[in-house]
């Protein structure tokens, strides 16, 4: 993938998500896989050791976690980018791909490359601004909408799967835990 930055496109999109549950949830998983992968890096080329029981947890948690998304993707033929693609465009209306390139911190050829399959699939088509013809902007349809909250309700439903092993006061706490973390993280 094209990323501008050496940045995942969900590291650096705080501003879309909201302050609820699965929302605080995704934003700590994909800032966390950025940071998993500045550690990856550390041990695997510099051969920086690692001693904490702590970061192995984190690491872990972040390893798997990201699976679960990579399998809800592929159980629906989809990346995890052309996810959030849908979404954008479901939740924000039409984009130019340069302006969906800078929502989502990538070039605007990963953009075209990546919304290549969602229009072949009918999720989402090309149209012309009516006032300037070289304007061109992506518009999901009705399929890419159905498609888009069924992707949502899969990933809520894995939210809720994996936090079905705490109690009640451990799933409030950890909520606090992830709101105090969340306002760490820029």
């Amino acid at each position: 993938m094209f990323y501008k930055n050496n940045y995942n496109p969900f590291c650096t999109t705080p501003k879309l998500l909201k302050k609820s549950k699965e929302k605080l949830f995704l934003r700590l998983i994909f800032k966390g896989l950025n940071y998993l992968g500045c550690k990856l890096f550390q041990q695997e080329v510099l051969k920086i050791p690692k001693d904490n029981d702590l970061e192995r947890s984190f690491e872990r948690f972040l390893k798997n976690a990201h699976t679960n998304y990579q399998l809800i993707g592929k159980e629906n033929n989809i990346s995890i980018s052309q996810c959030a693609i849908l979404e954008i465009l479901k939740n924000s209306g039409s984009k130019k791909v340069t302006e969906l390139a800078e929502k989502m911190d990538i070039t605007p050829s990963a953009i075209t490359s990546l919304t290549e399959k969602l229009i072949n699939s009918g999720f989402i088509v090309r149209e012309r601004c009516d006032d300037d013809r070289r304007i061109v902007r992506l518009v999901i349809t009705k399929p890419g909408r159905d498609f888009s909250t069924k992707i949502v309700s899969q990933r809520s439903e894995m939210i809720q799967n994996l936090h079905s092993v705490l109690s009640v006061e451990e799933v409030d706490f950890l909520i606090k835990i992830y709101q105090k973390l969340a306002l760490n993280m820029i």
